[in-house]
């Protein structure tokens, strides 16, 4: 699964399994695959090795979605949640 996983980088878009974090972050078919075996990883890679148009939409939307989770982004939501808390407790 190592080449699969270096070709799915190369494209930025997430082909994973249903762990972690990932089911809250792809959109099946949308920016990404989640899948439930490795013959469904390899299925959904040529899929995107072969469909350029399917390539360049779930890359666009794969690369959207990154943007949610920028590192100025997690420390302003994590900075606002310790601001709440600090008001709870006093």
């Amino acid at each position: 699964m190592g080449h699969l996983r270096v070709i799915m980088d190369n494209l930025s878009i997430p082909v994973t399994y249903s762990v972690g974090v990932a089911p809250e972050i792809i959109r099946n078919g949308e920016n990404g695959y989640i899948v439930s075996s490795q013959s469904e990883a390899v299925e959904k890679a040529q899929l995107l090795m072969d469909n350029e148009e399917l390539r360049k939409k779930l890359s666009a939307e794969a690369i959207k979605t990154s943007r949610q989770f920028s590192s100025e982004k997690i420390t302003k939501k994590l900075i606002d949640l310790y601001k709440k808390l600090i008001v709870v407790s006093s």
